[in-house]
């Protein structure tokens, strides 16, 4: 949903202009994917920034790209609140003197891989944005892959490109570390009632996820993934 460049320890002053947020020295940017069903907004004490990029859910006002000035506790509100999103989302928070962070939400509909240099943090959904971060074959991962066994974490096919995977943190002040979040909680299969309707439950579970967006019908269409089906021979 975005391509950035943040540079800790700057000018953390930050404006709307052209489609992109971007420091008034310019060595931090944020371009948002220019797309009907993404919105961003931005919000300041006068130290703490708080750039958010994300879907856009149903019954919900479009917001203003502008960056809109708060006081300390509406910004410490507006944190909160940002992480209780119900579609998918990218935070971004810069202060003066302190490392920058982006934070994941829970629904990753879009990937987001981080590359860093000397100076700066940079990130984007098209991982070939970050191509002059590469450095080699991921050996690793590529034997995960090849095994059919890939594991959903920060490890991508190439060093030096990192994914940040959902609820995941990314602190960046001249070194990355990526905080994990805490273990999501899972439950098992349970019996199946003898006159249980899969299929209503199932069609339920698709309408839940796809009335949380703003979706027009005649302009949308969706792929189901994850289902496994058979033709019969005709030999």
């Amino acid at each position: 949903m975005l391509k950035l460049r943040l540079t800790p320890y700057t000018d953390t002053t930050w404006r709307w202009s052209d489609g992109r947020y971007v420091t008034h020295d310019h060595r931090s940017e944020i371009t948002p994917y220019r797309h009907p069903m993404v919105e961003h907004l931005a919000m300041t004490d006068g130290q703490r920034t708080l750039l958010v990029v994300r879907e856009r859910a149903a019954d919900r006002p479009r917001c203003e790209p502008t960056v809109r000035r708060a006081s300390a506790r509406e910004y410490d509100h507006a944190r909160e609140l940002a992480e209780q999103w119900p579609a998918d989302y990218v935070v971004a928070e810069t202060t003066p003197d302190e490392p920058v962070r982006v934070t994941a939400g829970t629904c990753r509909t879009t990937p987001l891989y981080l590359a860093h240099d000397a100076d700066a943090l940079n990130g984007s959904w098209d991982m070939a944005d970050l191509r002059s971060h590469v450095g080699s074959i991921n050996v690793r991962e590529a034997t995960r892959l090849l095994l059919y066994r890939p594991r959903y974490g920060s490890d991508t096919l190439f060093t030096g490109v990192h994914r940040l995977t959902e609820r995941a943190c990314a602190h960046f002040g001249g070194h990355l570390f990526l905080r994990y979040p805490s273990p999501a909680l899972h439950t098992g299969p349970r019996e199946l009632a003898p006159d249980a309707d899969v299929l209503r439950a199932f069609v339920q579970a698709l309408d839940d996820a796809l009335d949380v967006r703003p979706l027009d019908p005649d302009r949308t269409l969706f792929h189901l993934t994850g289902l496994h089906c058979t033709t019969p021979s005709l030999v």
